[in-house]
């Protein structure tokens, strides 16, 4: 325990020696994501994709003048639905086909080593890891009667059975394009794919897990 506390001292001891040497920038992100369902229990042909948004804000220490570590905090929306299953209808004479849709809100943190290349307009490549704490998540069924073609039926609930925390592996390229002395244009491409299922029961192996493709759009201003 002494150990590790001495280690935490002085990474922060040197986390802050760097951030007085070198430029640190910081600002602003909001964009898109196209999320998918990774591993799980469901066939891939009724698996589809949905799109959610993402928003926080992100600061930068650069070491040098091609090398630095991003960190963005961020609000983001994941899930994925199935198509088309087949279910008891609600008066269990018959049976409906309907789609299970599935929304998870998480406060993501990634952090980025960041490699940068070019004058004026920059170009930025990093891979690094995520962490998310789920905020919300929601389940809703839209159930078909085969029964009664033009009869819709629309529950939602809520499970406990998510883990609390999300984690994987993300990458990220970009551009930077200076808009004056001070301040630049950001848009990202990154991808986001968890290691760990989000289901309490559910092994890492065989549990499902978040994948998002985000597009992030940004500012940034040097601190």
């Amino acid at each position: 325990m002494k150990t590790i506390f001495l280690i935490a001292i002085l990474s922060a001891s040197h986390f802050c020696a760097l951030s007085q040497k070198k430029i640190i920038e910081g600002g602003f992100d909001a964009g898109i994501n196209f999320n998918a369902e990774l591993g799980g229990t469901i066939s891939k042909d009724v698996k589809a994709g949905t799109v959610g948004f993402n928003a926080g804000a992100h600061i930068k220490i650069n070491s040098t003048k091609n090398f630095g570590v991003k960190a963005f905090l961020q609000y983001e929306q994941y899930g994925w639905k199935y198509r088309s299953l087949t279910f008891e209808n609600s008066t269990g004479t018959g049976f409906a086909k309907g789609d299970v849709i599935y929304k998870f809100d998480y406060l993501n943190l990634t952090v980025l080593p960041e490699f940068t290349f070019g004058n004026k307009i920059k170009f930025n490549a990093g891979a690094g890891l995520f962490v998310g704490l789920l905020l919300n998540n929601k389940t809703t069924m839209k159930l078909q009667d085969q029964s009664a073609p033009y009869q819709m039926t629309t529950t939602s609930s809520k499970s406990n059975n998510l883990k609390p925390l999300n984690f994987g592996i993300s990458g990220d390229i970009g551009i930077q394009i200076p808009i004056n002395s001070k301040m630049k244009i950001n848009f990202d491409v990154r991808d986001n794919a968890a290691l760990t299922s989000i289901d309490k029961s559910e092994s890492n192996s065989s549990g499902r897990k978040t994948n998002a493709l985000s597009l992030i759009f940004g500012v940034s201003i040097p601190l």
